[in-house]
């Protein structure tokens, strides 16, 4: 794009403007601008900026500043137009965007007027942000607080998480020989089912055997009885033998001598 540097540069190099150092800090500053790479709209952003700027620091003069400013504005911006016109039709949005920007710096010069009456109003607000700004260091710092509360508080679980790790190892493994003890258990429980079942059926043939050993109790009691009697019985024929055969013994001579006397 092609500048015309005397005309942006006409005014700050006339001696009348550079006895005015608002005046020459201004254009000199928008020379500066328009000799940048920016876009055009970042260039129009600028030097509007510096127009309020201007008007604010000098109200005696910020009417005729301003429009000063706006006449060497709008040249340049035929001249952004006439380079843009030179470029490819996707820079026709740009032109649109230009003659829309240079409707509304017409409509700033109109309230020009207001600026200054709205300087109080910008103070106020300047007021405002500050108190602002302070809320969001002070809301910043409590956010940055209420982090380092969180990151305790995030480390504190972990160390929880890490506790509970341990812990649950420490189950598993609990568990594992529990497993163990509880598989161990069944196999002596097998066993003792099986010695549970050996010992029922010796018991089965025990009480078999008692139950004979018991029978044959009987019929010993029942022999040792005959016995008790045969014996006696023997005992008493033997006694009651004995006494015969002695009174046979003793008796039978006196017998057989009375019978020969009465025989005679």
């Amino acid at each position: 794009m092609q500048v015309n540097s005397e005309t942006l540069t006409r005014p700050y190099q006339n001696n009348a403007f550079q006895t005015d150092p608002i005046l020459s800090t201004v254009y000199g500053n928008i020379a500066k601008i328009i000799l940048t790479q920016n876009s055009d709209q970042e260039k129009v952003r600028q030097i509007t900026a510096i127009f309020t700027e201007s008007i604010n620091l000098s109200r005696s003069v910020s009417d005729a500043l301003a429009l000063q400013c706006l006449n060497e504005l709008e040249k340049e911006n035929l001249l952004l137009l006439e380079a843009n016109n030179k470029i490819d039709s996707g820079k026709q949005e740009l032109k649109k965007q230009n003659e829309e920007l240079r409707s509304k710096i017409e409509k700033l010069v109109q309230k020009a007027d207001l600026v200054q009456r709205s300087h109080d109003e910008i103070s106020v607000n300047f007021g405002n942000l500050e108190q602002e700004k302070q809320a969001t260091l002070q809301a910043q710092e409590q956010l940055e607080n209420d982090n380092a509360v969180l990151t305790a508080k995030v480390q504190e679980l972990i160390n929880k998480e890490q506790v509970l790790q341990t812990q649950k190892i420490a189950i598993e493994k609990e568990n594992k020989d529990l497993k163990q003890e509880i598989d161990l258990l069944k196999v002596q429980n097998g066993e003792f089912e099986v010695r549970q079942n050996n010992i029922e059926q010796q018991l089965v043939v025990l009480n078999q055997e008692n139950q004979r050993l018991k029978e044959r109790a009987e019929e010993f009691t029942f022999i040792d009885q005959i016995s008790f009697v045969t014996n006696f019985s023997w005992r008493t024929f033997t006694k009651y033998n004995s006494l015969f055969m002695n009174h046979v013994v003793y008796s039978k001579p006196t017998r057989r001598k009375s019978t020969q006397g009465t025989n005679l």
